[in-house]
């Protein structure tokens, strides 16, 4: 059996019982006004999970693959050198690495289990965008203590450029809950954020053939949000209500179109 058909039978009873549906290889479903998803994410020696929440007004534009976060990232090693996390080999008493149904089992259970410690219990608690910023902001903490003690373990150097605080301002999710909330300060800082990211593109991509018909695109992007943060700091709350309101009907339509229904 292939790992997609070991995964899905083992985790399909939890699914079920939570409400998830399945469009391809993602599972779905909609709780109040969040979208909560994950999907086997396979790589050439193993596998993990990715999975995502959000709000619908943060804007399911295409489709409702919005994984952003993996569940390695709530996996600690137990020494130094074990990598093995996902790992669909497993080694035998003369040392050989073997792959068969067997271990396939085995790192889907593993999968199962993180999932059931780490991902279920957020998705049941972010519920909805008035409840979901401390959620998510717990989890997003809980991943980092594993990266510090992964760390630790491992004797390696933290080359994280960045704070804590400073990675929550730049998850587009939580600038969406943010707003919803009236929390225009905490969801100014990620339009900022955006800001210099394509003002430093414009500095960086000069030297590249395709620079100058991109630019466009990219000083309008840097407008449009500008403009957003006006309304954030003007407290505009008409105008940010109805932005939200536009992208979450549109995000309706998207979920909608592969077959949930919303009441």
């Amino acid at each position: 059996m292939t790992i997609d058909t070991i995964f899905s039978r083992t985790i399909r009873p939890y699914a079920k019982e939570m409400g998830f549906k399945k469009a391809k290889q993602t599972y779905y479903r909609v709780v109040g006004d969040m979208l909560q998803t994950f999907r086997l994410k396979k790589l050439g020696y193993g596998c993990s999970v990715e999975f995502g929440l959000a709000p619908l007004c943060c804007g399911i534009i295409n489709s409702i693959d919005i994984a952003v976060y993996d569940l390695d990232r709530f996996h600690i090693p137990i020494s130094a050198h074990d990598y093995d996390f996902g790992s669909y080999y497993r080694v035998n008493e003369r040392g050989e690495y073997y792959k068969n149904d067997e271990t396939l089992q085995y790192v889907s259970d593993q999968l199962c289990e993180l999932m059931k410690e780490h991902v279920f219990p957020v998705f049941e608690k972010a519920n909805h965008s008035s409840v979901a910023f401390d959620v998510i902001v717990n989890m997003l903490a809980k991943a980092e203590e594993c990266r510090l003690e992964t760390l630790r373990i491992r004797n390696s150097s933290d080359h994280s450029q960045h704070s804590f605080e400073e990675n929550l301002e730049t998850e587009q999710a939580l600038c969406s809950i943010a707003m919803k909330n009236y929390n225009y300060e905490f969801a100014a800082k990620y339009f900022r954020f955006i800001i210099k990211n394509n003002t430093d593109w414009l500095e960086i991509a000069k030297d590249y053939s395709w620079y100058e018909s991109r630019v466009p695109e990219v000083k309008e992007r840097i407008k449009r949000n500008q403009i957003i943060i006006d309304q954030l700091e003007n407290d505009d709350r008409e105008a940010i209500d109805k932005m939200l309101y536009d992208i979450e009907e549109k995000s309706k339509s998207v979920i909608a179109s592969y077959g949930w229904k919303f009441e």
